[in-house]
């Protein structure tokens, strides 16, 4: 058992239900990770870029730390091109 669903069973008897939540927030914050990224490589300013590169590696860490499936990134940007990289796809 995933050891954050035996946390929030233990803590609040909610199980599913709040370890659903935190996976949908998670899977929420990659996604906006994702879309802040391609905003900012469509901008053209490198460190709004770095930044929106090092939101969404650790929204990904965060992810692949509680194994939530966040799926494939699409569109053009570095999201993209790291498509066939496994942490992009988790």
């Amino acid at each position: 058992m995933n050891s954050v669903r035996a946390l929030c069973t233990r803590r609040t008897g909610l199980g599913d239900q709040v370890g659903g939540e935190f996976f949908a927030a998670v899977r929420e914050r990659v996604r906006q990770a994702r879309v802040a990224l391609e905003t900012a490589v469509g901008g053209g300013d490198a460190y709004e870029v770095a930044l929106a590169q090092d939101e969404l590696d650790d929204a990904l860490a965060v992810a692949d730390e509680h194994d939530v499936e966040t799926g494939p990134c699409v569109g053009t940007g570095p999201c993209a091109e790291g498509a066939g990289d496994a942490d992009h796809n988790r």
